[in-house]
């Protein structure tokens, strides 16, 4: 039998509902989280005519403490969505009601959106889709972002949030680890975990957005301007509206070195640079190997106003040398569109890359934060 959820309660409601039994018995359907004997927890979805499980982590898929609720969360959207029939679709605030939240805290700010450039909603090493399509509809209608167009997104939002939700695991692991493991926060000093969902403030996208705008729009840049004046509005307004924090605003990050690698290429009359640019931490992990260094990845198309972001992550030193290798540079260079990015017009829908073969020039520049 289709079961119909009326009510759902967050995961993080566990105590009210131990403590109130009553809150259960309100609605026909509800969820509660509670703890593992192995440090797991579940998330238990009870109905009048059922009940699921939905343990967290998932150890035989691989998840860790750090991937709960977020995993929980998904796959609870998946089965309320599969048990909707024709009855009214869940809602983010039925599911997560924090990141709901923070994304209509970020709909305040259409600078903050268009900040962001297209992603493909596909995973090129995995080979599937990375966040589920009718979550994203709900993440896209609640930031005031672009709608989806099948596969095309809005790189920020599916970037950050989406990701948190996402169950397709790649041979680099899960998409969420960026946002839920310590890397950034650690790495950077930050205190009120800014770069975390569970920000002490601000928001997840909107304090990644000025955070890491920082490094990839360029000062000496006409076109980068524009991008920076954006920036510098979401940051302003990010202190009326509480989108960016207070660390993330006042930080100040002095003489970190970063090294772009600036892919240039043309398609007629038409001039693309993708950038990557790898900004180290200032506190270096004490295990070797492990990532200590933070890309960047930013295109800057002539047919659109300004340079936008794509997405962020952090990667190894070697990872870092290997992209910036002498080798790879000079003039008449095989080009690749990364990172899942899409350059409409250009991009091959449906797969990483791009319709035709990329020649271009690849450079290498160094710089100092100021």
């Amino acid at each position: 039998m289709k079961t119909t959820f009326s009510c759902l309660t967050s995961v993080f409601l566990l105590a009210a509902l131990l403590t109130q039994p009553a809150l259960l018995g309100s609605c026909s359907h509800s969820t509660i989280a509670a703890p593992g004997t192995d440090g797991s927890s579940a998330a238990w979805v009870k109905g009048s005519d059922s009940e699921t499980a939905i343990a967290c982590p998932d150890l035989a898929s691989g998840e860790t403490a750090v991937d709960c609720p977020w995993a929980a969360h998904a796959k609870m959207w998946n089965l309320m969505n599969a048990n909707a029939g024709s009855a009214q679709s869940p809602t983010l605030n039925q599911v997560a009601p924090e990141i709901e939240r923070q994304l209509t805290a970020d709909s305040q700010s259409k600078d903050l959106i268009e900040l962001w450039g297209k992603s493909l909603n596909f995973d090129e090493f995995a080979k599937g889709t990375i966040v589920e399509p009718t979550l994203l509809d709900a993440i896209f209608v609640a930031a005031k972002a672009p709608a989806r167009n099948d596969k095309v997104v809005h790189a920020g939002t599916e970037h950050t949030y989406g990701y948190l939700f996402s169950l397709l695991k790649t041979p680099f692991g899960y998409k969420r680890a960026r946002w839920v493991a310590p890397d950034f926060n650690d790495g950077f000093g930050l205190k009120e975990n800014s770069l975390n969902p569970a920000t002490k403030s601000g928001t997840l996208l909107s304090n990644v957005t000025a955070f890491f705008g920082r490094f990839a729009f360029d000062r000496k840049s006409k076109r980068d301007a524009v991008s920076l004046k954006k920036l510098n509005k979401v940051i302003a307004d990010g202190s009326k509206l509480g989108l960016v924090s207070d660390e993330i605003r006042h930080l100040k990050l002095r003489k970190l070195p970063v090294h772009r690698l600036s892919e240039e290429f043309k398609v007629g009359t038409r001039t693309v640079k993708l950038r990557t640019d790898f900004v180290p931490f200032i506190h270096t992990p004490s295990k070797a190997g492990t990532n200590e260094i933070a890309l960047i990845y930013s295109i800057d198309d002539s047919e659109t106003p300004h340079p936008v972001l794509i997405t962020v992550f952090s990667v190894t030193k070697d990872f870092q040398n290997k992209t910036l290798s002498a080798d790879t540079l000079g003039e008449n260079k095989p080009i690749q569109i990364r990172y899942n990015a899409v350059i409409p017009g250009i991009s091959k829908i449906g797969s990483s890359g791009s319709e035709q073969p990329l020649l271009g020039r690849r450079t290498v520049e160094h710089e100092f934060t100021e």
